[in-house]
């Protein structure tokens, strides 16, 4: 991305992990914190079908910010809730996978 050029959290949260590098590891904490700030949206998606919550967070993903504002208000809220969902999972995953090949990167430097 070229300097001065802004991002919103919408295109931060949509953004996948990438390779298991310390400073990498110290952004991707700073996304966990990032998507945790948004809340708990597993409890608000509490009785929706995985495959709904999962079509949604789909369907959000390929819509930039712009288009996402055009999308009408119930249905814009209920994008941005299965896409939080979803994020707030695979980022967790995404650090714990991290977190997982760097200290095995470690043992195997140590022996």
């Amino acid at each position: 991305m070229p300097d001065g050029e802004r991002r919103s959290p919408f295109d931060q949260v949509k953004e996948p992990g990438r390779r298991a590098t310390w400073s990498r590891f110290r952004q991707h904490g700073d996304l966990v914190d990032l998507v945790d700030g948004f809340g708990d949206a597993a409890r608000w998606l509490d009785g929706v079908a995985a495959a709904k919550v999962s079509a949604f967070a789909e369907q959000a993903r390929v819509l930039s910010v712009g288009e996402m504002l055009d999308v009408a208000e119930p249905r814009r809220t209920a994008l941005l809730a299965c896409t939080v969902a979803k994020a707030r999972a695979r980022v967790r995953d995404e650090f714990v996978v991290m977190l997982s090949k760097r200290m095995a990167r470690h043992g195997k430097r140590a022996s």
